[in-house]
């Protein structure tokens, strides 16, 4: 008797619900074929084998533009067919993402905001894409796509700015970082100019770039920075030599190029923002390209074997407020990484953030 009473006063409260609450079925849509626009809110929700049904329905529409599905209840991999199998037409969903619902018409997407955004598969992330057709920037850094993979988004959405972690040889770096270093001793892997190339590629905006300890001994991949104002290059395995990339980077403020193979120092002629050079264990002989520099505080240089005191003492009588080392064994002796210049930049290397002197 009881179990009956239940079924009675479940059929009276269904009867009871407005009209207005039942669920539409795709095959019964009356479609405007002539619209621009549709809105199939009523239809509450789609099951993933009515896409086809759906998609052959608004493909028989020649005008329609727009089809606004964000009322519409659905799986993220169906609102995903439904834009593929109607790629003319700008869908409006509503996104489930995570334990989030996204306007399908959001212009920037914050993918960081979501709760658990890195446990999102690669393959989800392109379905959400595919249904934000009004997108313009997207911020991932947290998304743990491999380098291959963001490749593939950015030649697919080549309008949109994706703020995103570069994921390469070991390394991790966002994309909008103005300062890199690879904050590593004398030990493997010692990274060539090659393995860094997805920098000069993906991080435009870098001012600050610390490569010591590796086997950079190529700097032409800097001319990819022409505003860089921090570098430091030194002990590479196969030394550097040849410093002509440096002719353009008149922004230069510190300079690390100490333990290479360096004798002609002339692309550091006319470096007037240049504040800090170190330039210990190397070949050099004829200081008067830094002549020009004329804000140059600091110049450590010592160990180069052929550097006459006479060549000194010419740099010293046009720079006489620079501090000229040439005395100390260790190339960061003398209080080289004891300047309050220095701490700036080792803040800005571990934040990845350039930060201007003061």
């Amino acid at each position: 008797m009881r179990k009956l009473c239940l079924l009675l006063c479940l059929l009276l409260t269904v009867s009871a619900l407005p009209t207005g609450m039942a669920l539409a079925n795709v095959k019964k849509l009356e479609i405007d074929t002539t619209a621009v626009r549709l809105d199939l809110s009523k239809l509450k929700n789609m099951s993933s084998t009515e896409v086809s049904t759906l998609a052959a329905m608004l493909n028989a529409c020649p005008d329609l533009q727009t089809c606004d599905m964000s009322g519409v209840s659905m799986l993220l991999v169906t609102m995903a067919n439904l834009t593929e199998a109607c790629p003319q037409i700008e869908f409006h969903f509503t996104i489930p993402v995570d334990d989030k619902k996204v306007d399908g018409f959001t212009e920037t997407f914050d993918f960081d905001g979501l709760h658990r955004s890195s446990k999102v598969k690669f393959s989800a992330f392109k379905r959400i894409m595919s249904c934000l057709p009004k997108v313009s920037h997207v911020t991932m850094y947290s998304a743990p796509y491999s380098l291959e993979h963001m490749e593939e988004l950015l030649a697919r959405y080549p309008d949109v700015t994706f703020a995103w972690t570069l994921r390469f040889n070991g390394i991790q770096l966002k994309n909008t970082a103005t300062a890199y270093s690879t904050l590593k001793g004398r030990q493997d892997p010692r990274y060539t100019a090659e393995d860094l190339a997805p920098l000069t590629q993906y991080c435009p905006d870098l001012l600050g770039l610390d490569v010591g300890h590796n086997n950079v001994s190529d700097l032409s991949l800097l001319t990819n920075w022409p505003h860089l104002r921090w570098l430091i290059d030194i002990d590479s395995k196969v030394p550097v030599t040849d410093l002509s990339p440096l002719t353009g980077l008149d922004e230069l403020e510190y300079v690390e190029l100490f333990m290479q193979n360096i004798t002609d120092i002339s692309p550091l002629a006319n470096k007037t923002h240049l504040l800090d050079l170190n330039l210990c264990y190397n070949d050099v002989t004829d200081l008067s390209p830094l002549y020009s520099c004329v804000n140059l505080e600091r110049l450590h240089i010592s160990h180069n074997p052929n550097l006459t005191q006479e060549e000194v003492d010419k740099l010293q009588a046009v720079l006489p407020d620079c501090v000229i080392e040439t005395e100390t064994k260790q190339s960061t002796g003398a209080g080289w990484r004891e300047h309050e210049r220095y701490f700036v930049i080792y803040e800005g290397f571990n934040t990845g953030v350039y930060i201007p002197f003061e």
